[in-house]
């Protein structure tokens, strides 16, 4: 599908012409990303979060199958990004 091939012309935009489309985790698996939390200037809070849901209900308006938490270091590029741990829910 066309989504597949944007995914992975976007994965050249990041990681060059020499990366390997076959190492790319197929299919692409959307995903919601709500917080971005810098301890350093601010904190993320129960209360923040259901604020932000409630301003924008679009994103409770059907029933979600929630596979997984990540916590990723953002220093840095966005290439530079790390996954410092994953919970897996199911």
């Amino acid at each position: 599908p066309e989504h597949e091939e944007a995914m992975d012309r976007l994965h050249r935009l990041f990681f060059g012409e020499g990366w390997d489309a076959g190492s790319r985790t197929r299919p692409w698996t959307p995903h919601n990303s709500i917080a971005y939390d810098n301890p350093d200037t601010n904190a993320l809070s129960l209360l923040d979060t259901i604020t932000y849901m409630s301003s924008n209900p679009t994103l409770l308006g059907r029933e979600r199958r929630v596979e997984a938490m990540s916590l990723w270091s953002t220093e840095g590029k966005m290439e530079e990004w790390v996954c410092i741990d994953r919970v897996r829910f199911w």
